[in-house]
């Protein structure tokens, strides 16, 4: 039988306006100290639209029993309840289901043994609860609670994002709050991994969004170290607001100590983001005896890294930047990757920047502080800057012109200690530069081009550096130099080939550019004996110099697909390839000349890009020496698929000089040659993650870094373990860390570049 509301009146309708009770608790109903006129208007109002199906009905007074495959809906509600039996007492406004209760509440859908509840209090009851919620998240509870519309109260309750039958990782608390669609509140929840207890905590505030941020701690991480003992890291959010949030971090290390650490994020609008990060440790001193027994010492320190950039009315752009450590030390005992182990500088940066067509102002203030051991360093500072550049513009005809040139108060210090006592040199000047420059572009000749070029630099500066001395001397230096030189590129000759049933590229074109560049610079009314204050690239001594470099350049371009998705082919090049050679044109001393000796002892090099498709690129560049012998090497090799990638970089520095005994000669001694790699693969269509990474210093053979990483991914979390081996230098560690990540929760692990 169906009940349709909308056609029965009377008696009817009065057995409809009861049975909307059984939904009233989840729906907007009255207080229980409402009138009943207004309580029997919002029932009538409810009653619209409202479906009823059962097999049989029986009433008894005020108890109206349905029975048989109940179902009871509402549209405008959203609101559905199915049961073998339901009872309902009219006078009361309550309600007993029993027998396959199914109760659905937009997206929230419960399954449970029976249910009661009462319209005037708004609530309900479920035993052996088992539903879904919105995200999705699975709920079970020994008994559900509705306390208010929307919002409910379970007793032995289980919250996860995982639907198999035995969860993969699952919260039980003994009690817990939640709202779908919004959150869940559990007292005494611990975490369970396959039935496995893992950790408890006294409290959880758990988000059920898929997006938005939230006020509260996150998820602990732990790790291990030889060298730190066990890692603890505890982090507390705070969602301040929809443009700002702070992140506050304690660590804990067993061996080490405390370390305090703080984030600050915003980005108040397009105009203005930036963010703020630093840490802080207060170090640990041992005693001669602790030491004895193996344990070291950690030195205090802090980091202080950021920026942020604001455009401002008339198109003024402000940038602030800082990356500080407080020494080298510091960042040897707690900077895990390589490029952070040696950094051996800080700065705090200020910018405001306006720039109209060709056209650029700004002014600078700048602190720069380079760590040399851990008792010098130099300081370097721009109390400020000011700098007006305009980049090359077409002045007339193929004449261009460009100018840099600034105005700066300078300061320069030398700090350093004597038997522990620290001392200062150095101090404050200014100067002044300007550097313009004009050059023509001569392509009347397709295949040629001519480009003669003429640079001319003035620089000022108030003091001069003293011999022997880090402190300044009174007295105004001056330098003027001009350079001039042409550029000839061609001429090019080039050969297209034509293969139309080529899949890669039904057209490729080959060619070939030869470049020749021609330098001298001249120095007017400057000699050495000025000793000019060295701050930056604008006070270099501007010798006297002539040189000359030739080179030949080949390409091989395609027409090809820019990736595996694009439905047009585009013309890119998949290969280049230099070959050339620097020469010293200005006489040398009688003794070299008579000698022999080259002039460049590195004169030869070769640089080549290789790009067969967008998911490969080889580089490459190598300098010789005049034998040809090769010297100096760097080469990186990017490759990349949907299901893998690996990365390669083979760094060899040398020195070079002549040999005492043979000028004729050039010695290379190796000062660096590095390996760094890494591999990643996802395995069984995403199943398997795993990740490996090596550094080696092959000038020392020992291993720089070493990493491995494996994770098993399920469909609400992933397993796995991260291994690092650290050997920088004095700091030989090993860190281990289980990595598990909860679906819309967290990670569980230890962030090893988290400072």
């Amino acid at each position: 039988m169906v009940l349709r509301t909308a056609a029965y009146r009377g008696s009817r309708r009065l057995s409809a306006l009861a049975t909307v009770s059984l939904i009233g608790a989840c729906a907007l109903a009255p207080s229980a100290g409402a009138q009943e006129a207004d309580r029997a208007t919002a029932m009538s109002t409810l009653a619209d639209d409202l479906e009823i199906v059962y097999d049989s009905i029986r009433v008894e007074g005020s108890l109206w029993h349905m029975v048989g495959d109940v179902d009871i809906s509402h549209a405008g509600r959203g609101l559905r309840l199915l049961a073998d039996e339901i009872t309902v007492n009219i006078e009361e406004g309550s309600f007993e289901a029993s027998g396959n209760v199914s109760f659905e509440q937009g997206g929230l859908l419960l399954n449970g043994s029976s249910m009661i509840g009462d319209i005037d209090d708004a609530t309900l009851e479920m035993h052996d609860a088992i539903g879904v919620a919105p995200g999705p998240f699975y709920i079970r509870a020994r008994l559900l609670r509705q306390l208010e519309p929307g919002k409910f109260e379970a007793e032995g309750g289980v919250v996860t994002p995982c639907n198999q039958t035995t969860a993969i990782w699952e919260f039980r608390s003994g009690r817990m709050t939640f709202k779908p669609e919004s959150y869940v509140k559990m007292s005494w929840p611990h975490l369970r991994v396959k039935g496995l207890p893992i950790f408890g905590l006294p409290w959880i505030y758990w988000p059920l969004q898929d997006q938005g941020r939230h006020t509260g701690f996150l998820i602990p991480a732990i790790g291990t170290s030889n060298r730190k003992g066990f890692m603890f890291s505890q982090t507390f959010f705070w969602a301040i607001s929809r443009a700002a949030d702070v992140k506050m971090t304690y660590e804990y290390f067993a061996q080490a100590g405390s370390g305090f650490g703080g984030e600050f994020r915003h980005q108040f609008a397009d105009s203005a983001r930036g963010s703020l990060k630093g840490y802080y440790f207060p170090g640990r001193q041992r005693t001669p005896e602790e030491e004895a027994e193996g344990k070291r010492s950690f030195e205090s320190g802090f980091s202080i890294s950021g920026e942020h950039i604001q455009t401002l009315p008339g198109d003024f752009v402000v940038r602030l930047g800082a990356d500080f450590i407080s020494s080298t030390q510091f960042a040897r005992d707690f900077q895990d990757d390589i490029n952070r182990f040696l950094q051996r500088s800080s700065y705090v940066n200020g910018e405001i920047t306006k720039s109209w067509g060709a056209s650029t102002v700004s002014v600078v203030a700048n602190s720069t502080e380079r760590f040399n051991s851990n008792t010098s360093s130099t300081v370097g500072r721009k109390l400020p800057m000011a700098r007006y550049n305009l980049r090359s513009t077409q002045a007339a005809g193929p004449v261009y012109v460009s100018l840099q040139s600034s105005a700066a108060r300078l300061q320069k210090l030398s700090r350093f200690e004597v038997k522990g006592e620290p001392f200062e040199e150095g101090g404050n000047y200014s100067r002044l530069d300007a550097f313009p420059e004009v050059s023509v572009q001569l392509t009347q000749i397709p295949w040629l081009t001519f480009n003669p070029f003429f640079r001319w630099r003035s620089t000022w500066w108030s003091q001069r550096a003293l011999a022997n001395s880090e402190n300044l001397d009174d007295g105004p230096v001056f330098r003027n130099f001009y350079e001039t030189g042409l550029e000839i590129v061609g001429p090019s000759v080039f050969k297209i080939f034509d293969n139309p049933g080529s899949e890669y590229s039904p057209r490729l074109k080959h060619v070939i550019q030869p470049r020749l560049t021609y330098r001298r610079v001249r120095t007017l009314d400057f000699d050495g004996s000025n000793r000019i204050i060295r701050f930056d690239e604008i006070d270099t001594q501007g010798n006297d110099r002539q040189a000359l470099t030739a080179e030949i350049t080949t390409r091989l371009f395609g027409k090809r697909y820019p990736n595996r998705n694009a439905e047009e082919r585009m013309v890119s090049q998949i290969a280049e390839f230099t070959i050339g050679r620097d020469y010293d044109l200005d006489p040398g001393s009688e003794a070299l000349e008579l000698a022999g000796a080259p002039r460049v002892r590195l004169p030869w090099f070769i640089t080549s890009r290789i790009t067969p498709t967008d998911r490969l690129q080889i580089d490459g560049n190598v300098r010789f020496t005049p034998s040809f012998t090769p010297a100096s090497y760097r080469v990186s090799v990017s490759a990349r698929s949907e299901f893998n990638s690996f990365q390669l970089t083979w760094f060899r520095g040398v020195r070079d000089f002549l040999d005492p005994d043979d000028f004729t000669m050039v010695v290379v001694e190796e000062t660096q040659n590095t390996v760094n790699a890494s591999v990643g693969a996802d395995l069984f269509d995403h199943v398997i993650t795993a990740g490996a990474s090596i550094g080696m210093d092959l000038f020392q053979n020992t291993l720089r870094s070493a990493t491995a990483s494996l994770e098993w991914n399920l469909q609400c979390c992933s397993i796995g373990v991260d291994v690092r081996r650290l050997n920088f230098t004095d700091r030989a560690e090993t860190q281990f860390a289980l990595i598990l990540n909860l679906a819309q929760v967290g990670s569980l692990g230890f962030d090893n570049n988290s400072r």
